[in-house]
């Protein structure tokens, strides 16, 4: 009896994780950085790139030419301290220097969804649309992302809600909590 008991406690949990790694839309997919430490969703029809070794992940869907690349970060692990406006403008600089024929990058925009902070910057190069967004997470100043996201320059005002919502879909994956503060019982 104990062992029936055992093996329907296990298909009970199984089943309870399956269900909680589904993404909420049907034909969306979930997606983790290379670390684990952060997710997005994405639509139907995007893959990751495993291969990739540029980003902290990629995904792409080959049949609309659109792809993202996530770069992840953390205060703690930096070798020196910086802002992440700072990550922002580093990435954009880069993707300047490195690209024929770009143009001078968009005016940041910023705004807020879920509580969390986005600030984007377009750049246009070859025929390319770049939408950088910094994702800031709100309550947790030590992580944070920087999205870039590609399409053919033509089709960004279309795919732009779409790159928003991506970015948007950002979460951090539960860390086990640190040493209680002085004085805090834990």
């Amino acid at each position: 009896m104990n062992g029936r008991r055992g093996m329907a406690a296990l298909a009970a949990l199984l089943v309870c994780c399956g269900c909680a790694a589904q993404p909420a839309d049907a034909g969306s997919a979930l997606f983790a950085t290379e670390d684990g430490r952060m997710t997005f969703t994405f639509p139907a029809g995007w893959t990751a790139d495993a291969e990739s070794r540029a980003f902290d992940l990629v995904c792409r869907d080959e049949a609309r030419e659109l792809s993202a690349g996530v770069f992840s970060y953390t205060r703690e692990g930096a070798a020196m301290p910086f802002e992440p406006s700072e990550a922002l403008d580093f990435h954009v600089e880069d993707f300047c220097a490195r690209l024929e024929d770009a143009g001078e990058p968009g005016e940041k925009e910023e705004r807020a969804d879920g509580g969390h902070s986005f600030t984007s910057v377009l750049l246009e190069a070859g025929g390319t649309a770049y939408y950088f967004t910094l994702i800031e997470f709100s309550g947790y100043s030590g992580r944070f992302a920087v999205a870039v996201m590609t399409c053919p320059a033509a089709a960004f005002e279309a795919e732009r809600a779409g790159f928003d919502a991506i970015a948007a879909s950002a979460a951090l994956a539960e860390e086990p909590p640190g040493p209680a503060p002085r004085g805090q019982a834990a």
